[in-house]
């Protein structure tokens, strides 16, 4: 079986301009950028620079796959906008091909859903499968404390933890048991992104099925105008100020102020 490799980058919360169109061209000469797009196919060859970092200077979301059973997911956010120590609960990298990484990076957060198998994938590898199209949805839901992909991941990686010590006649300690984070709303009913999310890193029905049991359905309808008139009018100058300044996913920050009092 011939080598294939895939790399997706895609910019989701501004464009990069043309300064940094062209830092990115130069990445490789044999293909080019857009504003908001960047996807990479090699047979017998790799991209030679580090996606992570790639990921981290210029856009928001990243997908690698390769046919020798390897495939990423990664969303760089403000780190202002998402919960951090939320986060850090779902962190697991006990196995050798497959790990959910999380760390700080200046103004930035990255999180990475690694997944591998040795065999590699029975199913044929699209140059342009739109993977990563189809997951975007999963970043904006992480920024809204919608933790579902995290958490079906989470179970996926422990299941293969689980099946491995079995093949190796061996047994968790007590103390090695590995502490579930909680289990999040709404896994009764997934969303298209989610069922992308469930087949491009092959998380089984059962474990699906094993979390929703655990799921309560809950939905959010806050009356935000209510809530505005409980702030005081100097906070309200202040959110007001910071709009002029073009703040970063200001309106995510603001809703998110709102939520906690409404709790």
């Amino acid at each position: 079986m011939s080598e294939f490799q895939t790399y997706h980058f895609r910019a989701i919360d501004q464009p990069l301009n043309n300064k940094e169109q062209g830092e990115v061209n130069q990445l490789s000469s044999r293909f080019s950028t857009s504003a908001t797009f960047y996807s990479l196919n090699y047979a017998y060859s790799d991209f030679r620079h580090d996606e992570e970092k790639v990921l981290e200077k210029y856009f928001d979301a990243f997908l690698y796959e390769a046919n020798w059973g390897s495939r990423k997911l990664m969303f760089r956010f403000p780190k202002t906008v998402i919960d951090v120590k939320a986060l850090q609960k779902f962190i697991a990298d006990d196995m050798d091909y497959s790990s959910i990484v999380f760390r700080i990076k200046g103004k930035f957060a990255l999180l990475k859903f690694e997944f591998g198998v040795e065999e590699g994938w029975e199913e044929w590898i699209d140059e342009n499968p739109n993977w990563l199209d189809r997951m975007l949805e999963l970043r904006e839901d992480i920024i809204n404390e919608d933790y579902r992909c995290l958490y079906l991941f989470w179970l996926k990686i422990n299941e293969q933890i689980r099946v491995f010590k079995e093949y190796e006649e061996d047994e968790f300690d007590e103390d090695e048991k590995p502490k579930a984070p909680p289990v999040p709303h709404n896994l009764k009913k997934l969303t298209s992104a989610l069922k992308s999310f469930a087949d491009f890193f092959h998380i089984e029905n059962e474990i699906i099925k094993l979390a929703a049991k655990e799921s309560k359905s809950a939905s959010k309808n806050n009356n935000y105008e209510n809530l505005i008139e409980q702030l005081s009018n100097k906070e309200k100058n202040e959110w007001l100020v910071r709009l002029t300044k073009s703040e970063t996913r200001l309106d995510l920050l603001f809703r998110k102020r709102l939520d906690k009092i409404d709790k």
